[in-house]
């Protein structure tokens, strides 16, 4: 479990480009921007618990699949697809760590019918200028990871 937490625990800050604006927009329009999306690409910055910071790629393809590749000296690789989340630790020999994607946060965003408002792992909500945050953790197991989404217009 200590693997997921360091890769999925910490924030990750996932920039998406949509047309919503940014007051703060209400979580049922965020739930139908994202369930109308079917891929996405942006670049994502990781905050860890140490201080460090982690950058890379995040593909998503709607419903059930996502990718973060990390930019180096990290080269990690986390996938998510058939259900399961795997994390592939480039400095490691050790086959990949996998978890159910619902134990994670990814989850809400991967779903096929994505309901923020429903949601019981999001945590917050509200704008920031001219973006709106939405803080997504399990509230059971915050160990499994916690993940922050930034809209902006």
């Amino acid at each position: 479990m200590k693997r997921i937490a360091k890769y999925l625990a910490p924030v990750a800050f996932a920039l998406i480009n949509s047309p919503l604006l940014a007051d703060e927009i209400p979580l049922k329009d965020i739930s139908a921007y994202l369930n109308k999306l079917t891929t996405a690409q942006t670049d994502f910055t990781q905050a860890n618990a140490d201080g460090s910071v982690a950058t890379g790629k995040l593909f998503i393809k709607r419903p059930g699949r996502v990718r973060f590749e990390y930019a180096p000296p990290d080269k990690s690789l986390v996938l998510a697809s058939g259900g399961q989340v795997a994390i592939f630790d480039a400095k490691s020999n050790q086959p990949p760590e996998q978890y159910p994607l619902t134990r994670t946060p990814l989850n809400l965003i991967l779903a096929q019918n994505v309901d923020l408002g429903k949601a019981r792992m999001v945590i917050g909500h509200k704008a920031i200028k001219n973006a709106t945050r939405v803080v997504a953790q399990d509230p059971e197991h915050p160990e499994y990871g916690t993940i922050e989404l930034v809209f902006t217009a």
